[in-house]
């Protein structure tokens, strides 16, 4: 934490945004990203758009070894 005055700032966060067409492979890769050691402690959120969630099921079921 950083601290300014009286003001304190915490660190950044990274954020990754993942987008595209449907059928494009975007669960394929989080699912490849959330399997990778360097990314055990990374916090995932799925917004789909519509009545159906076409993903469930596959996104987020990955576990690190």
């Amino acid at each position: 934490m950083l601290s300014v005055g009286t003001e304190h700032f915490c660190a950044p966060t990274p954020i990754s945004l993942l987008t595209g067409f449907l059928g494009s492979g975007k669960a394929t890769v989080l699912n490849h990203l959330l399997r990778h050691p360097d990314l055990a402690r990374t916090a995932v959120i799925i917004n789909e758009y519509g009545e159906i969630g076409l993903a469930t099921g596959k996104a987020g079921s990955a576990r690190a070894p």
